[in-house]
């Protein structure tokens, strides 16, 4: 795939960017044609998701100062290159899964397009994510933010770092009641649903209560 100058491709198991520039120097009619090639190595992604594309993330915090961390996060994701802001829902007062003896979580759903392949927005979040004060607590344990990656459109993916669609959102309202708010008809690409439908079957888990929404 080529995107302006860049050349994304995949084999055997690995995929490779080759950037091509051409020399600062470089005279129109002297200097022969000849361009650098940089070559970077990253896990094996579908080079079609390189493409603009809708996702849904969810937001969560339940440390400190709940929407102010909320709110840096939504800045944090509008700020980012290849990344539009779309929409985003109100916040949702949820209980924690997991580990009971911790306060509860304040909750929003978002909507963006995106240029960047899906290991390029992991690493985006991750990054505003330590930027605003996350440390390592342990899975379920409390977090100051925590923002993950739920739906990529019809896209199936799988790494060590990342899958998509989020292998555990199908049960957690915290996830689904806020995304049914500004994508009620995002399909999941493994049970044909839509987040609407999700949100209302019964085994969908956790208390749930809206309360105001933020602006970045």
């Amino acid at each position: 795939m080529l995107k302006n100058d860049t050349l994304w491709y995949q084999f055997d198991g690995y995929a490779a960017t080759i950037r091509f520039r051409a020399p600062a120097n470089r005279l129109a009619d002297s200097a022969p044609g000849v361009l650098y090639l940089l070559l970077e190595r990253h896990e094996p992604q579908p080079a079609e998701l390189t493409a603009r594309m809708i996702v849904q993330l969810s937001l969560g915090s339940n440390l400190g100062d709940r929407a102010s961390a909320l709110r840096r996060a939504l800045r944090a994701l509008a700020a980012e290159p290849e990344v539009e802001l779309l929409a985003w829902s109100h916040c949702y007062e949820t209980e924690p899964i997991g580990i009971a003896d911790q306060p509860p979580f304040l909750n929003l759903a978002v909507e963006i397009e995106t240029a960047l392949a899906p290991l390029e927005l992991l690493n985006a979040v991750k990054a505003i994510e330590a930027a605003i004060g996350r440390r390592k607590t342990g899975r379920w344990g409390p977090r100051e933010i925590d923002i993950d990656i739920i739906l990529w459109g019809d896209t199936q993916f799988q790494s060590e770092r990342l899958t998509l669609p989020h292998r555990e959102f199908r049960e957690r309202a915290f996830v689904l009641v806020p995304m049914a708010e500004i994508a009620p008809d995002a399909v999941d690409p493994l049970t044909g649903e839509t987040v609407t439908a999700l949100a209302g079957r019964p085994g969908v888990h956790g208390w749930i209560e809206k309360r105001e929404k933020i602006s970045p």
